[in-house]
């Protein structure tokens, strides 16, 4: 048996999910580093500093998980039961009870005879004897639910994630499309960077040379001003579109220098179009504003912008705002006014893009983290883990220690401008035909949502 099946560490790895060799986009496989497991176990709870802890944390994990009825996660994919170890005393002769409360609301109920399940385990645990029984549970729709156990007078509950095994495929076969970065479209009337409109006059090309679907990178919210990350696999948020791909119709004369760069000049491009489209706040219907509002997460989505313009970095602010808390005094009324127009613009007009698109359509590539300093971590700081990074594309959950269980390499510059590869024409401007759509109101036909991953 090799020192690697021996190792503690990587045992203890393995028990919390982590696999300690990978491959990597080469097809070689590779072994995590001693430093990486540690980084990854800490930050899924594991008190570990140095690989000599790994047995002591290993045998401390194992009793803890003999300790639980159920274990407080579970995973099913497709049509598989949902299988689940149950960890009962010796003697145990009642029955086992459960309750799954569905995503969509719904209840079921049961009950299971000891003896009728599988005998998998047997441990002896500070002197009393405990078995594994195997509980299975079918027909288990995608989602995420909640499963309530009892057994006796011990209870648990399990988070079970229900996923499909293959991606949705249309039912049409032999399609194809078209792959770019929407900043490095180059088109006659870009302001430096593509835009929306730019991106529907590529997808019309497409579709005229029988094509059927464009994809693009992220095209989600970044910070191009005070904190600097252009990157689109470190959004400052999922849930907030990138208003620098908004289209505001005709370029200024200052447009002509950046649109003749080789690079993307984000903070002068940003700059630009924020400056043109705070000219139209006044002359903006304040009731489509407050519609726009009534979408879940909305008006703390729209003030977060405005008191990191003012504070910075909301990890500085004080103790209520760090909480979750903003009053409309804590930032500008105006700011707020411009974050809330350029989010409802551009959920228009992805929804418009992606009516026209037809299906299968757009394909939005998605990161897997965000910035540190952006709304989701603000939001909800316990859902990520501080200090993991993950280099595929630039993208990372924290800031900190680099995981080379998952490196990928990628080289490429996201501020490289791609030279006219397709003769696009001028799009003309056109009126959105479907209801605002986007990370705060759903998918926006076949536009991915990133709130929903």
């Amino acid at each position: 048996m090799s020192d690697q099946v021996l190792d503690p560490l990587r045992r203890l790895a393995r028990l919390h999910g982590v696999l300690p060799v990978y491959r990597d986009g080469f097809k070689r496989f590779r072994d995590a580093s001693q430093e990486t497991l540690l980084a990854v176990l800490r930050e899924l709870g594991v008190d570990i500093d140095r690989p000599e802890q790994a047995a002591e944390r290993l045998m401390a994990d194992r009793i803890e998980r003999w300790s639980r009825l159920a274990p407080p996660t579970a995973v099913v994919w497709g049509d598989d039961p949902l299988r689940l170890n149950l960890h009962l005393p010796a003697g145990f002769e009642g029955d086992v009870a459960w309750e799954l409360m569905r995503e969509d609301g719904e209840r079921q109920f049961g009950e299971r005879r000891v003896e009728d399940l599988l005998q998998v385990g047997c441990v002896r645990l500070h002197g009393r004897k405990l078995y594994s029984f195997r509980l299975e549970l079918h027909e288990m729709p995608a989602g995420r639910h909640r499963l309530r156990i009892a057994a006796g007078a011990d209870a648990a509950e399990t988070h079970v994630i229900a996923a499909p095994k293959h991606c949705h495929l249309p039912d049409q076969k032999g399609l194809w499309g078209v792959f770019l970065p929407l900043y490095a479209l180059r088109t006659e009337r870009d302001w430096g960077a593509g835009d929306f409109a730019d991106l529907q006059a590529l997808s019309d090309w497409t579709r005229s040379l029988g094509g059927s679907v464009v994809g693009t990178l992220p095209l989600l919210a970044a910070f191009l001003d005070d904190p600097f990350e252009y990157s689109p696999y470190v959004p400052a948020s999922r849930l907030f579109w990138n208003e620098l791909y908004l289209d505001l119709g005709e370029a200024p004369p200052q447009a002509a220098e950046l649109r003749q760069a080789s690079l993307v000049d984000y903070r002068r491009v940003a700059a630009l179009k924020r400056s043109a489209l705070e000219s139209r706040l006044t002359s903006v219907d304040s009731a489509d504003l407050e519609a726009y509002l009534q979408a879940p997460r909305a008006p703390s989505l729209c003030a977060l912008p405005g008191v990191t313009e003012t504070d910075g970095p909301w990890t500085g602010w004080a103790d209520r705002q760090r909480e979750g808390r903003i009053e409309p005094g804590d930032y500008d009324e105006r700011r707020f006014r411009y974050h809330v127009l350029a989010q409802k613009m551009a959920a228009e007009q992805l929804a418009g893009l992606a009516e026209r698109a037809g299906e299968p359509g757009l394909y939005l590539d998605l990161p897997l983290g965000v910035h540190p300093a952006g709304f989701d971590v603000w939001r909800a700081p316990e859902s990520f883990a501080a200090g993991g990074r993950r280099r595929a594309a630039g993208s990372f959950l924290h800031q900190g220690a680099e995981l080379e269980l998952f490196s990928v390499a990628s080289g490429k510059d996201p501020r490289r401008r791609t030279r006219l590869l397709v003769p696009l024409p001028a799009p003309s401007s056109r009126a959105c035909r479907s209801p605002a759509a986007g990370p705060l109101h759903g998918p926006a036909s076949s536009v991915l949502d990133p709130a929903r991953g």
